[in-house]
């Protein structure tokens, strides 16, 4: 059996390295028994052709202004890989991120009318809605997305139609070409997808990603934090993104929450760091507090697996104040070190933190909670219980093995059945 994944990255961004760490355990797990193909979008002037135009057509409808620009996909343009000696050659598609210029929707018709088996990992919410990757509050999609509040302002030219609207008919319409396997990585996800009218007669099913468990694992703090010049001797809470500026993923709640904290525990202020770790982190700095200054250290982001587990495992308790994440690969490579966790009740992290046990589950958006959750796991009397569980929890239910044998078996299914 040969499969071929498809992303728009090979590398990155969370959908990439979920998507490549699922080819790497279906590989060495199955062996023989399945070959697996990588796709992703090709680079130069035409990769950068299609994703300007299609930049174009939102900047215009949302009446010249780049607000919630990367908020938005609708699918205008892509590349024909049912043309590629990949795809011809595959028995299953498996679909991951495709967004930005990888896949149109007149692409994604022509993959289902091919008649080959189609698996789509959402890694978002996009493959459901009409155009927004996330929706936060907005239920539009269990019927049918309308004037989606993404967009600032009305389209400046009269005869220009519901761009939202427009491209939700469009999903619907190539949807029906062929049912389609849609795999949520978190429950959550799986559960919003049922609810779309989009999804409607396609197969929803569950399959939570994978990471290495033997790069992800426990080490020796000291020696980590020495290669990485951090203190030896203080408490160090992380965060991490991709693009730390994105308020989406909720730094601003932790820096909040961590003032709380230390003003209503000041013998603290001496004893805890913090180590913010992703792209931009530094511009973070500017507007904090001295305080905030005081205790922060700043790590570029990387992609480096190694690199990543060094940090981690450097790192007493990883924090994810986001507001909406579907399953998040960072939650996963903490715990696999052996890392507990605090984050808010939302999307997929409640599955992954198990409340009291391997980490703490705030109420949503609620700072307060949050400094709750950040003191109670730093103040535990019992630090290797939480480290056992954090590790166990991974070990039981991201492992590659289980995570491959889950996909093979759904792939399996639907070849035998074509």
């Amino acid at each position: 059996m040969k499969i071929l994944i498809v992303n728009t990255s090979e590398r990155t961004g969370g959908a990439a390295i979920a998507a490549q760490r699922i080819a790497k355990a279906i590989r060495a797990t199955k062996g023989q028994d399945v070959k697996v193909t990588f796709l992703s979008a090709e680079r130069g002037l035409k990769a950068k052709l299609r994703k300007a135009l299609e930049c174009l057509v939102v900047f215009i409808h949302n009446g010249f202004s780049k607000n919630n620009m990367f908020s938005i996909s609708i699918a205008n343009t892509g590349t024909d890989i049912t043309k590629t000696k990949e795809f011809k050659e595959a028995d299953v598609v498996h679909l991951h991120w495709i967004n930005q210029g990888m896949l149109s929707l007149d692409v994604i018709r022509k993959i289902l009318q091919s008649g080959k088996p189609v698996v789509w990992t959402m890694h978002d919410m996009w493959p459901f809605t009409g155009v927004c990757h996330n929706t936060t509050t907005c239920t539009q999609f269990h019927s049918r997305c309308q004037h989606c509040g993404l967009f600032d302002h009305k389209p400046i030219l009269p005869f220009m139609r519901d761009l939202t609207t427009r491209v939700f008919d469009k999903k619907s319409k190539v949807y029906s070409s062929a049912k389609i396997t849609f795999v949520g990585c978190s429950r959550w996800i799986s559960n919003q997808a049922s609810r779309s009218a989009l999804t409607k007669g396609h197969k929803i099913i569950s399959i939570p990603n994978t990471l290495d468990t033997d790069i992800f694992a426990p080490g020796n703090k000291i020696e980590a934090r020495k290669g990485l010049n951090l203190p030896l001797e203080k408490y160090l809470i992380l965060f991490s993104s991709r693009r730390v500026t994105d308020l989406s993923k909720g730094i601003n709640y932790l820096y909040e929450a961590i003032l709380l904290m230390l003003n209503q525990y000041p013998e603290l202020r001496e004893r805890i760091g913090l180590v913010v770790l992703g792209g931009k982190a530094e511009e973070t700095k500017n507007g904090q507090t001295d305080v905030i200054q005081r205790i922060s250290h700043y790590i570029d982001y990387t992609s480096s697996e190694t690199k990543l587990s060094e940090i981690y495992n450097a790192v007493d308790m990883y924090v994810t104040p986001s507001l909406q994440d579907n399953l998040p690969n960072t939650i996963m490579e903490a715990l696999a070190c052996g890392v507990p966790c605090v984050g808010f009740n939302t999307g997929g992290i409640p599955e992954m933190i198990d409340h009291k046990l391997n980490g703490y589950v705030a109420q949503y958006a609620d700072t307060e909670d949050l400094k709750n959750g950040i003191y109670w796991t730093m103040q535990h009397t019992d630090s290797e219980h939480l480290k056992t569980h954090a590790r166990q929890k991974v070990l039981d239910t991201y492992a590659p093995a289980i995570i491959a044998s889950q996909y093979y078996e759904t792939y399996l299914s639907l070849f035998v059945s074509v």
